[in-house]
């Protein structure tokens, strides 16, 4: 009911902050990749709480100890004119990184290809990126990028993404593992990859996500690619191919080709179908007196 939504909301607001600790300091921890999972899963539990009749703070935006007061400043909702199409401005990442670097790397990636672009090439690349991109990946406020040893800090780390990426062609979870990571190659690289803010690209930003890569090279003239966004970002939508060549692969070993054809078709006709049907093609089936790996079990 409306009562029961209004109570949804504020028990969620209430209880579903996330800091930006989990994706800063000298070590991004492996919490950053399991905070939007987290606050999701927190939020079903909510919902259904007001929905058996829990009462929340309805007035957590702008009432005493609300989201207003803890912020010490005002925020401009306009609840008149807000919408429930949200979902619609979600975008899928292509590459296995960042959000904010999805259009960087396709950036270096066309170098590469369009120039045949190698490391040994390379003197310098400039990076100009808009402000939350800096401030997240390019060492402006989150974290030290230079310091790389880990998953976490290489996936939050713009010099690494663009390093890897301009020596391997790609950045899927290969490039993540800690072997890949710690090699001299990617490392050496890594130190002479330079960014900074573009107010230009800011100022388009959430609606673009632009940004502009220039290598120059021990010889001639420097190089340049410009990206406005990406296949994925929510203004250019990905194809539906692409988004199931994107499944496969990274289901890997961990779902086995039948339910992987499953879970395909319960997506394909999400709108018409209970959830329970997806649900059945993700459990684990075990025979008598097995036990689920820890890939199932998770």
């Amino acid at each position: 009911t409306p009562e029961q939504t209004a109570h949804a909301v504020a028990l969620c607001a209430t209880m579903g902050l996330s800091l930006g600790a989990a994706r800063s300091g000298e070590h991004v921890a492996q919490w950053k990749g399991l905070a939007a999972p987290g606050a999701a899963f927190e939020a079903i539990h909510l919902v259904r709480l007001a929905q058996a009749g829990i009462t929340g703070p309805l007035h957590v935006f702008e009432g005493p100890m609300g989201l207003r007061q803890a912020l010490g400043k005002d925020f401009g909702i306009r609840w008149d004119s807000e919408g429930y199409d949200g979902i619609l401005a979600c975008s899928i990442k292509k590459h296995n990184a960042e959000f904010h670097a999805q259009s960087l790397i396709d950036a270096v990636l066309e170098l590469r290809t369009r120039f045949e672009l190698k490391a040994a090439d390379v003197q310098r690349i400039d990076v100009e990126i808009f402000k939350a991109a800096y401030e997240m990946i390019g060492g402006g406020k989150y974290v030290n990028p230079r310091t790389v040893r880990t998953k976490e800090d290489a996936d939050h780390s713009l010099p690494y993404l663009v390093a890897v990426a301009l020596i391997d062609g790609q950045v899927q979870p290969e490039q993540f593992e800690e072997s890949r990571i710690q090699r001299e190659d990617v490392q050496e690289l890594m130190r002479r990859v330079e960014s900074r803010e573009r107010h230009r690209f800011t100022a388009e930003y959430p609606m673009r996500l632009h940004e502009r890569v220039t290598a120059h090279g021990c010889e001639g003239k420097p190089i340049q690619v410009e990206k406005r966004e990406y296949e994925g970002f929510f203004a250019r939508p990905m194809a539906w191919e692409a988004v199931m060549e994107k499944f496969r692969g990274l289901c890997g070993t961990a779902l086995p080709e039948e339910r992987q054809n499953r879970v395909i078709e319960y997506v394909r006709g999400v709108e018409q179908r209970p959830i329970t049907e997806l649900f059945a093609a993700l459990a684990p089936s075990h025979g008598a007196g097995s036990v689920p790996s820890p890939m199932e079990r998770s």
